[in-house]
C-alpha cells in the first residue's frame, strides 16, 4: 500500500503521462534508424504520485495494509 510520504494519507492518485509516452514512441519509430527496437523506452518514465489532500508530488511510502490499519487506530 502507498502513502504520501508529507501527510500519511492514502489517498493517492497516479498520472501516468500517456500522451507523453505515445509521442516518444511515435518519434521513436519514425525518425530513429531501427527505432522500433527501441518502443519500450518510453515505458521506463517513472509515474507521477499525487496525494489529493496535501497536493504533494512527492514519491510516496510503501508500508504493509496491517501497519496501516494499526497507525490509522491511534
Amino acid at each position: 500500500m502507498k502513502i504520501c510520504s508529507n501527510c500519511k494519507s492514502d489517498v493517492i492518485e497516479v498520472n501516468q503521462r500517456i500522451a507523453l509516452k505515445v509521442i516518444l514512441i511515435l518519434l521513436l519509430i519514425f525518425l530513429v534508424p531501427y527505432g522500433l527496437f527501441l518502443v519500450w523506452v518510453p515505458f521506463l518514465i517513472p509515474s507521477i504520485y499525487t496525494c489529493k489532500l496535501c497536493g504533494s508530488e512527492k514519491e510516496p511510502v510503501d508500508i504493509d495494509w496491517r501497519e496501516y490499519e494499526e497507525n490509522k487506530e491511534e
